[in-house]
Parts: C-alpha cells; sequence; structure tokens
C-alpha cells in the first residue's frame, strides 16, 4: 500500500525550479535505461508500466474513445451525472476563480467532464485532455487520474513526474470516487492546473469534495435502491441482493440460477433437467425446483417456455463479461471473486464454470500483464496455474524477486502433479 507520502510530492517551496530540474534529469535517467533514486516509489512504478504498456513519452496523444452524441449518451446515463452539481459548488467554482480545471472521468479512465477556467481549459486541449479522451496509464502514462484509478489511492502529480514530456507543465492531484453500498469504483475527480496544484490543500480539497460525493450517493441509495444483483462467484452458495436485504439461495437454486445467467436465450425444462443431473432425473423435478424458487425471485422475475430471467438485474458473471469485452482487464479480474458455485458437480454449471473461467485466464495470459498475471497465478488451481507461471518466468528478470517466487511456484506445481 502507497504511504501518505507517496500521495503527494515535496512541496515546491521556494525551489521549485531546481526540483523541476531534479525531476527532468530523472526523466532523462529514466529513458536512457537508468533506474533513477530520486522518485517517489508511486511515480516510479508507474513510470515502468507506462513504458511496459508503450506510452510514447515524446507526445501527448491520449486516444479520443468517445465524442459527439455516444459521449453524450453516455455520461448522461453515468451515475456520476448526478453528482456533478455538487461538484460545481463545491470545487469547480474556486477552480475557475484559480485558474484551474477540473475533470471528472468513469472508472476505466475515460474523462466526461472536463471544465474551468476558460484559458486553462484551452490550454488543456493541446494535451487533449478533453471529454471523451483516455487518461487511463495504459494510454497517456503517468498523471493523477491514471495513477489513482490504478491504485485506488489518492495521489498528485507534480511536472516532470509526468511520464510524457508535453505534459510536464502542469500538476494535478485526483482520488477515486467509489460506490459506498458495493465499494466499486465509480470514477476519478481531478484538478489540474501549474505548479500550485502540487501544494497538499489541493489534494485535501479533492478529497474532501469525494468524501461529499460519496455521502451524497449513500443518500440517493436510501431514496432509491438499486437493482437486484446474483452474486455468483466464489461463494458455494448464490446470494441474492434486493435494495439493503440479501438471500443466500439453496445449493440447487443457485445451480438454477447459474444456468439462466449463462443462457440468456432461456432453457426448456428438459434443457435445464440434463445441464442439472447426471443420472436421468426427470423434468417435473426441475419444474418443482422452479416454482420453489419463483417467489424468491419477485424483484427480477422468472419466464416459463423457456425459463429466462428477465427484469432489471445485474450479476457478477455478467459484469466480469463486460469488462473483459471492454478491456478492462483489472476491474475483471477484481470482480472475477472466484470460480462459479464452485461447490457445484452439476454438468451445465462445470461447463459454464470453466467457460468463464478460460475466457479470463485467456486474457491475462494475452495481456502479459505482470500484475494481472500474478494476481491470477496467485489465486488458482494448480492444474490452470502452470502456464501463467511459466508466462510469467519468460518475463522476469534473472535474479529478481519475482524470479524467485516464479520458480518456486513452478517447483511446487511440479511436485504436486506427478
Amino acid at each position: 500500500m502507497d504511504s501518505i507520502r507517496d500521495a503527494s510530492p515535496p512541496r515546491p517551496g521556494s525551489d521549485l525550479v531546481g526540483r523541476v530540474r531534479s525531476l527532468k534529469r530523472a526523466h532523462a535517467e529514466f529513458r536512457r535505461g537508468d533506474s533513477p533514486s530520486d522518485l517517489r516509489p508511486v511515480i516510479s512504478a508507474s513510470w515502468r508500466r507506462s513504458l511496459a504498456f508503450g506510452v510514447d513519452p515524446d507526445r501527448a496523444d491520449a486516444p479520443l474513445r468517445m465524442d459527439g452524441p455516444e459521449l453524450e449518451a453516455y455520461r448522461s446515463d453515468h451515475r456520476l451525472a448526478a453528482l456533478m452539481p455538487l461538484v460545481e459548488d463545491l470545487l469547480l467554482a474556486p477552480a475557475r476563480e484559480a485558474g484551474l480545471v477540473v475533470a471528472v472521468g468513469d472508472e476505466h479512465g475515460r474523462l466526461l467532464w472536463v471544465e474551468g477556467a476558460d484559458e486553462a481549459v484551452r490550454r488543456a486541449e493541446g494535451i487533449r485532455f478533453v471529454p471523451g479522451s483516455s487518461w487511463a496509464e495504459r494510454d497517456a502514462g503517468t498523471n493523477a487520474p491514471g495513477v489513482a484509478l490504478r491504485s485506488r489511492r489518492p495521489v498528485q502529480v507534480f511536472a516532470a513526474e509526468h511520464y510524457s514530456e508535453p505534459v510536464h507543465p502542469w500538476s494535478c492531484a485526483a482520488a477515486p470516487i467509489f460506490d459506498p453500498h458495493t465499494g466499486r469504483l465509480l470514477g476519478v475527480l481531478d484538478v489540474t492546473g501549474g505548479p500550485e496544484v502540487a501544494a497538499p490543500p489541493t489534494l485535501a480539497l479533492v478529497r474532501a469534495t469525494v468524501a461529499a460525493l460519496g455521502s451524497e450517493l449513500r443518500m440517493q441509495l436510501r431514496s432509491a435502491p438499486a437493482a437486484p444483483r446474483l452474486s455468483l462467484l466464489g461463494r458455494d452458495r448464490a446470494w441474492l441482493q434486493t435494495g439493503e436485504s440479501g438471500t443466500r439461495l439453496s445449493h440447487r437454486h443457485g445451480e438454477i440460477l447459474a444456468l439462466l445467467v449463462d443462457r440468456e436465450g432461456g432453457l426448456s425444462a428438459e434443457q435445464l433437467d440434463a445441464l442439472l443431473h447426471v443420472d436421468g432425473h426427470k423434468a417435473v423435478t426441475t419444474r418443482a425446483e422452479v416454482s420453489r424458487l419463483r417467489p424468491l425471485l419477485a424483484p427480477i422475475g422468472l419466464e416459463s417456455r423457456p425459463y429466462r430471467l428477465q427484469g432489471d438485474f445485474d450479476s457478477d458473471v455478467a459484469e466480469v463479461r463486460r469488462l473483459l469485452a471492454a478491456g478492462h482487464l483489472h476491474e475483471a479480474l477484481s470482480t472475477y471473486a472466484g470460480p462459479l458455485l464452485p461447490a457445484s458437480d452439476a454438468p451445465g454449471v462445470r461447463a459454464a464454470r470453466r467457460r468463464l473461467h478460460d475466457e479470463v485466464r485467456h486474457a491475462v495470459l494475452l495481456s502479459r500483464d505482470e500484475e494481472l498475471m500474478l494476481t491470477f497465478a496467485r489465486r488458482e488451481g494448480a492444474d490452470d496455474e502452470v502456464e501463467v507461471w511459466q508466462r510469467l518466468a519468460a518475463q522476469a528478470p534473472t535474479g529478481s524477486p519475482l524470479a524467485r517466487e516464479v520458480a518456486n511456484a513452478l517447483n511446487r506445481l511440479d511436485s504436486e502433479l506427478r
């Protein structure tokens, strides 16, 4: 975990020019392949990731992910849209007076609102700090919104601590925004401007605003309960959350729901029966189980002929697949709390469990992201770890702590699989 010292850079003070010069030297050393010592750990780690992502340090070309009607529709539907009046009152109004820019982005690093002093906003356009652009680390390198989202912690980035040189004249302070009910990451709040943004009061103001946004979200939740959510991953029995209350479902009811979530088009009683049993139970048994399940699903609804879930609800399985499809692998792996109903022996559930696991595993291997592969390998079973550890072995620097951990893991797996 980052220390408090990591969150804020040293105060510019009277030696502002000297500090900028020192950071520029460190940046040049890093680009030559050296390891500068005069850097905060949170910045040096971000520079290494930026290099691995292939970000060009000579350019400020954050990709434009959305614009026009697509951007308007997306941000009007985003949960943070309802919080913008509070951002205006607490942060945007004083930022305009101070000549600064305030940005609110989504959980993937895409900026949704960029507002503030007119001149500062125009200058920010020169580094493509505009609505619809992505300032995630993998797209824009080291910057406060990207690092805050990656680390899940507030952070300031001062001048040449930015990875891209065209962004060196800027400083920024950002903090992640979480859903107070589920703990899910919703987005990020950022203040961008000159060196004065690196002062501790700026980060304190950003933190205070995010805290106020959390309080507002809690009040909204009390008046507008969230849609029902079904949790099936990493737990032996399914959990159905409806508003402030939840229900732990029976083993069989969880299996039925897992299969209906996996087969969105629906299943006949005969198909559902075949996926639940290996010994040829009659479909009448399955119909009886579905009848007992139906009253528990009043907030969702269950159609017949075929059996199919309906209504406004979500599941952790669906969320993992959405995040994988969008390329947000860190969020997908965080949501993937474990295998689908690991205690179930139902043939259909076993097959669905394997499919989802393989989708996650394939995406992790394809990413070649060391952090992702480590997180995945440390939590999975022996038969699934081997290829991931082998891929890590090919990437780990000789003699590094990672190389030693990989060697130990492969030796352990080798003995377990004999």
